[in-house]
């Protein structure tokens, strides 16, 4: 996908979702006030980090503090507890290709 054409869907993807149409809920979603998106408590809530501070040797991209992957809170909090990053995580379960 060339980069004008991303940038023309991520644009008609926000005038889409910026609409607001009368006697309904807006389209854009909500979170509630009691969830904290901190990055620290991603993956409680099934988040991991993709590519994590100082660990280009392993993940093979810079940091990048806004790329999270969805993996569902079991696997989050394996990767969390483990210490690893994900791609470690699958290479050590034999998952890596």
């Amino acid at each position: 996908m060339s980069i004008r054409l991303a940038r023309l869907a991520a644009a008609v993807l926000f005038a889409i979702t910026s609409v607001v149409v009368p006697h309904r809920r807006p389209l854009t979603p909500r979170w509630p006030s009691s969830v904290s998106v901190e990055p620290t408590n991603a993956w409680r809530y099934g988040f991991v980090l993709s590519y994590p501070r100082n660990r280009f040797a392993t993940v093979c991209y810079d940091h990048q503090p806004w790329r999270y992957r969805y993996l569902g809170r079991a696997v989050a909090r394996q990767v969390h507890v483990s210490g690893l990053t994900l791609r470690e995580l699958l290479w050590l379960n034999g998952s890596g290709g």
